[in-house]
């Protein structure tokens, strides 16, 4: 696991703890170390939002609820990719040493 997504589990951790704040952070865990295909390629979903964020090619539109490959322009919907990968993103996204 890497230490961004430590710090963003920790995160989810101190949102929840007044809810079930372990079910929550093993549940999101979970999802991000899932597995997911996404242009043709396979590999955990933190791992492909990190990359994206890193090259700059990602964009959230909360609007029309869809994350978006700049580069290529594919848009996924927030079911898709999940909404732990949406947060995920948004917290790389405004972190300054991400991109």
């Amino acid at each position: 696991m890497t230490s961004l997504l430590d710090q963003y589990l920790a995160h989810v951790h101190e949102e929840t703890a007044s809810r079930s704040g372990k079910m929550e952070v093993g549940r999101v865990r979970s999802t991000l170390l899932r597995p997911q295909g996404f242009n043709g390629e396979v590999r955990p979903r933190h791992v492909y939002s990190e990359k994206r964020v890193a090259a700059g090619n990602v964009e959230l539109d909360y609007k029309r609820q869809h994350y978006k490959n700049t580069d290529t322009g594919t848009l996924f919907p927030f079911s898709d990719v999940t909404l732990a990968v949406v947060d995920y993103t948004e917290l790389l996204l405004n972190r300054k040493d991400c991109r």
